[in-house]
């Protein structure tokens, strides 16, 4: 009924914090080139499954770090851009700087209120905001459908997927690739997808790493060597930061520019 709704929200809203403040965010590169990004988020985090996305992660810092020693998030400016499990959304809109579209994406309905509070608040015109649960397939249609995948000249536009810390249960990282695939697979030559995160169970890297590879997809490390000399603490390896780049596997290319048998022939062959 009505009256339970109600009471359920309220009870929902006792242990919901929704206390933002203005923090910002400074990227010292040189003397020549100090970047800074202010955003709304919490002061500390809670430990629920689905709220864990109003703060800012360390693992967020490190991509926002990437995209931003790039000055691209892809082969060119007019890649779209999409950001899974976005979080406070910190590095979808510094690569919105660099983007012409960029969408910003998580499956928390309070995360998500939160990303149109930053928006607004950085009167970012170029990014939308969708909520997107991985492996809900109408979310995922519904993405795919508000993406213009084609140019002005009906060429396919390349897409650079996003991702900090959302390697972290072993129950999502299926649902997660697929979703990778699925983007990446639209413009399969020119595509990629970056992946930061900081390695808390060995087991989910192992599943990470195997899943990828039976989903067609190439994993790389990236060198953080990006990073300035002064930073030795996101350098060091005890931190357990790794950055990932994944793209289609060449081999899969044979298959011709239609991603729908392309996406065939990867999710459906034997060893699949």
């Amino acid at each position: 009924s009505a009256n339970n709704e109600e009471e359920d929200e309220s009870f929902y809203n006792l242990f919901v914090c929704r206390d933002y403040s203005v923090k910002t965010f400074t990227f010292p590169f040189n003397s020549s080139f100090v970047y800074t990004q202010q955003l709304l988020c919490l002061k500390s985090a809670t430990t629920a499954h689905d709220l864990t996305g109003q703060i800012v992660w360390p693992a967020c810092i490190l991509l926002s770090w990437y995209i931003l020693s790039q000055r691209t998030v892809g082969d060119s400016n007019h890649a779209i851009v999409v950001e899974l499990g976005a979080g406070c959304g910190l590095s979808g809109f510094i690569a919105s700087k660099f983007s012409e579209c960029v969408y910003i994406t998580d499956g928390s309905e309070e995360v998500i209120n939160l990303l149109h509070r930053n928006q607004q608040f950085l009167q970012a015109s170029n990014v939308t905001i969708q909520k997107l649960l991985w492996g809900k397939k109408s979310q995922v249609e519904a993405l795919m459908s508000a993406i213009s995948f084609r140019d002005s000249q009906g060429g396919a536009r390349p897409v650079t997927v996003l991702g900090a810390d959302v390697v972290l249960w072993p129950q999502m990282v299926l649902s997660l690739l697929h979703t990778v695939l699925l983007l990446l697979a639209r413009c399969p030559r020119s595509s990629r997808c970056f992946i930061s995160y900081v390695e808390r169970a060995t087991s989910t890297t192992a599943l990470f790493f195997a899943s990828a590879a039976r989903m067609g997809l190439r994993l790389e490390e990236v060198s953080l060597s990006f990073l300035p000399s002064d930073e030795p603490s996101l350098r060091s390896s005890s931190t357990g930061q790794h950055l990932y780049l994944l793209t289609v596997d060449p081999r899969f290319f044979s298959q011709g520019d239609d991603h729908e048998v392309l996406l065939r022939s990867i999710l459906h062959r034997p060893e699949a």
